[in-house]
């Protein structure tokens, strides 16, 4: 029963093999709402860590089960001066490095 289908699209944020567990918990129940209307933000080598081959089958479902695929930054990390931001997120601030 695809009931949201016309209502929502929704985009999941920090889709990485490093996240897949967590990414396949929500996008096999969305996917069933949703008929697709789905956005993935990938990010590609997150922390330094690319893509590879042995990603494929992390690939091939996002692939099957997304409309659409965002960049969503490269490595999502944060390469400016540590902060309570930095500790809170892991490293994974990649914003806050910027000036206005």
């Amino acid at each position: 029963m695809k009931i949201f289908q016309n209502f929502f699209h929704v985009v999941i944020h920090d889709v990485t093999p490093q996240h897949a567990k967590a990414i396949h918990q929500i996008i096999h129940p969305l996917s069933i709402l949703l008929n697709q209307q789905l956005s993935v933000a990938v990010v590609p080598c997150w922390h330094g860590t690319s893509l590879s081959s042995s990603d494929k089958t992390f690939i091939d479902f996002i692939k099957e089960n997304s409309q659409e695929i965002l960049l969503h930054g490269y490595t999502h990390q944060n390469v400016g001066m540590p902060d309570i931001l930095a500790l809170l997120t892991k490293n994974s601030n990649e914003l806050t490095g910027l000036s206005e």
